[in-house]
């Protein structure tokens, strides 16, 4: 399993993760603002998630500072 593949997701999730704990850990109580940012955040990872990474991750022409082609 290439895990090159799920960075982009992991990441999404990752940050998803990071606003739901700001949420409950700062004062134990969800509010109407943060649903919506919880709501934002994982429709964010799962947008993610659904779109495709485009050419291999790689730039179209780009050769990087060495010069060689790829």
């Amino acid at each position: 399993m290439q895990i090159s593949k799920y960075w982009k997701s992991v990441l999404a999730t990752l940050g998803a993760t990071v606003v739901a704990a700001e949420a409950i850990v700062d004062d134990s109580v969800v509010t109407d603002n943060e649903w919506v940012n919880l709501g934002i955040a994982a429709l964010t990872a799962v947008g993610v998630y659904l779109v495709p990474n485009k050419n291999d991750g790689r730039t179209p022409g780009y050769r990087g500072d060495h010069g060689a082609p790829y």
